[in-house]
């Protein structure tokens, strides 16, 4: 069971650790080449190291541990220095290989928990969502289907009112609207 944490309490743990750890200096000199660079980078293992409680933390809610983290690197800049410095972490021990997915693999159950993951990124596309149901509507009559679809097969409308002489084959350059409706 991971341990509960207010944000202010998050927050000054993770100051602690920037201290402790000298990542103050490390600190000071992103911010002072921002917009170069934008991210501070610590090691896995060094916060495990500073706090087992809170380097669980990061693995079961990463949104919120990322962001105290970073309210503290803003909470550390000089006033004349304040700039949106990013939280990163790198290099995940073995024990968390459990927690090593293939990206063809992430499922609605990785999110909000970090994972780790290796692979090549080669292209870069828009995620589009599957249509579980849609409406088709005929743009020559207005007739609406209603279509139900499983993951591996979707249903066309095919019973649109034909014009006076129309074949199917004629039919088929028509282009429909598509209404998704979950």
């Amino acid at each position: 069971m991971v341990k509960e944490y207010t944000l202010e309490s998050l927050t000054t743990l993770w100051e602690d650790y920037l201290q402790k750890y000298g990542r103050k200096q490390d600190l000071l000199e992103v911010a002072n080449a921002f917009p170069d660079r934008r991210s501070l980078t610590v090691d896995y293992r060094e916060v495990a190291q500073f706090d087992p409680e809170v380097a669980e933390f990061l693995v079961e809610r990463p949104k919120q541990a990322i962001y105290a983290a970073e309210q503290a690197l803003l909470n550390q800049l000089p006033a004349n220095l304040k700039a949106p410095i990013h939280f990163r972490v790198r290099e995940f021990p073995a024990e968390l290989a459990d927690e090593r997915v293939e990206v063809r693999n992430i499922r609605k159950k990785h999110l909000g928990r970090l994972i780790t993951v290796e692979g090549l990124v080669r292209k870069v596309t828009e995620v589009r969502p599957k249509i579980q149901d849609a409406v088709f509507q005929c743009v020559r009559c207005g007739a609406a289907t209603r279509s139900s679809s499983t993951p591996t097969t979707r249903a066309d409308p095919s019973n649109a009112r034909k014009a006076p002489g129309e074949t199917s084959s004629a039919r088929n350059g028509i282009v429909s609207k598509i209404l998704i409706t979950r």
